[in-house]
């Protein structure tokens, strides 16, 4: 008798972590997209004490969260709320809201860099 329940137990617990994996798998594995695969997390904060020292739950969250989904390699860090890789149009209001994401077309590029300065005069 203790045989069939222990066997039972096991073929229960068998379910309950297979329902369990399958369920919140997306939860914890990243997406492997064209630039995820290439770069590690730590390259999120790319080394920048400051940025580490002063990061907020919110803000890992979001660059966490944003790096996996990543086109290119942005200029300036995605570990702030406000950042312009983020939201370019917050910066330039004649941007879209990922030209420093897609920075591909001369437009893209030019309201990037835009963004990009009236961010860093903002900050410094």
């Amino acid at each position: 008798m203790l045989f069939v329940c222990v066997c039972f137990f096991l073929f229960l617990l068998y379910f309950v972590l297979t329902f369990l994996f399958s369920t919140f798998r997306s939860f914890f594995s990243f997406k492997f997209g064209p630039f995820c695969g290439k770069r590690t997390m730590l390259d999120i904060f790319r080394d920048d004490d400051a940025v580490i020292d002063a990061l907020t739950l919110a803000e890992a969250k979001q660059a966490v969260n944003f790096w996996e989904g990543q086109d290119n390699f942005c200029p300036v860090s995605i570990a702030k709320l406000d950042s312009p890789c983020v939201d370019t149009k917050a910066h330039n209001p004649s941007a879209n809201k990922l030209d420093c994401q897609k920075y591909t077309t001369k437009d893209e590029r030019g309201n990037c860099r835009v963004a990009a300065k009236a961010y860093c005069d903002k900050i410094w």
